[in-house]
């Protein structure tokens, strides 16, 4: 009983369908009755005498095989459900996009080889153990620009993290306000939330960000020892921001990766965790039966 109560159609417009069915059915059974024409000039009961009715013999006629299988392909289709079952995006990883600024000040060589080629070896370790996490890029200086959104591709992103350098930036500056708000955009039209990961060595002072949002996780790209400086001190008073400090090892990436790995949808969020199972495709079969008849010799139908 409970599975008759939860039923219904999860695209029941699908179902209007039928309705063409129905009329064409109607218009060739009526246009195919050859004793209507007679009607008016022979009395019906004499009529009877010479005609005979083959379709009282069989139902098996062209018009109602297709008509029954016109109707149980838009049934299927309309996506009738009366169970659910898990999402298959229950257990995703959240993506993350990545920020990276890119100014005269990340190629400066007090980190091995620059401080932007170790923020690009960083975000290669944290891919490296995340191998399923969808990862995009951002490019920021005085503005902010997209590089690829999220892809499970990590080669791609590495590649194309490389290949970025202040010399190709419009102009200088901290867009970081810009990035975010870019990150944010994107990750929201996902559907599955998601983290910002920012590799900066520079944040301006009290930037302007959103009270509320996603998680922002920053890895200061500075010397091990060196303290960031005021602007991520007024960065990380903002709600929902991390600062995990660089370290020679991977510890760092270590503890962003346990950040990053969450779920992709919000169990809060309804259809997270279960969704409806589209019954149509038990329909299949019924509606593969319907295309025997037509291997029946003699079987065809005129328009």
């Amino acid at each position: 009983m409970s599975a008759v109560s939860a039923f219904h159609f999860l695209g029941p417009l699908w179902l209007l369908a039928m309705v063409p069915a129905g009329v064409l059915w109607l218009v060739h059974h009526l246009s195919a009755d050859i004793t209507r024409r007679w009607r008016a000039v022979i009395d019906p009961d004499l009529l009877i005498h010479f005609v005979v009715d083959a379709r009282s013999r069989t139902w098996l006629r062209p018009e109602n095989v297709l008509l029954g299988g016109w109707l149980l392909g838009s049934f299927a289709v309309a996506g009738p459900s009366w169970q659910r079952e898990p999402s298959p995006f229950a257990a995703d990883p959240a993506p993350v996009m990545i920020l990276l600024r890119v100014t005269p000040s990340m190629e400066a060589t007090d980190l091995q080889p620059s401080r932007l080629e170790r923020a690009v070896e960083k975000v290669t370790d944290l891919l490296q153990s995340q191998p399923t996490l969808p990862a995009g890029l951002i490019a920021y200086a005085g503005s902010a620009h997209f590089v690829l959104p999220p892809t499970s591709d990590h080669g791609v992103v590495v590649t194309m993290a490389r290949a970025l350098s202040s010399t190709i930036m419009q102009k200088s500056g901290d867009a970081l306000p810009a990035a975010i708000a870019d990150a944010r955009q994107m990750l929201s039209e996902s559907g599955q939330g998601g983290t910002i990961f920012v590799l900066a060595d520079e944040v301006a002072p009290t930037p302007r960000f959103p009270k509320q949002g996603l998680p922002i996780a920053i890895l200061p790209m500075l010397p091990p020892g060196r303290e960031p400086g005021e602007g991520f001190a007024d960065l990380a008073r903002s709600p929902g921001v991390t600062i995990t400090h660089l370290t020679t090892d991977t510890a760092d990436v270590t503890a962003l990766g346990r950040s990053l790995s969450r779920p992709g949808v919000s169990p809060d969020q309804p259809g997270a965790t279960e969704r409806w199972r589209d019954g149509g495709w038990y329909f299949v079969p019924l509606l593969a039966l319907t295309v025997l008849p037509w291997f029946r010799r003699g079987l065809t139908l005129r328009g």
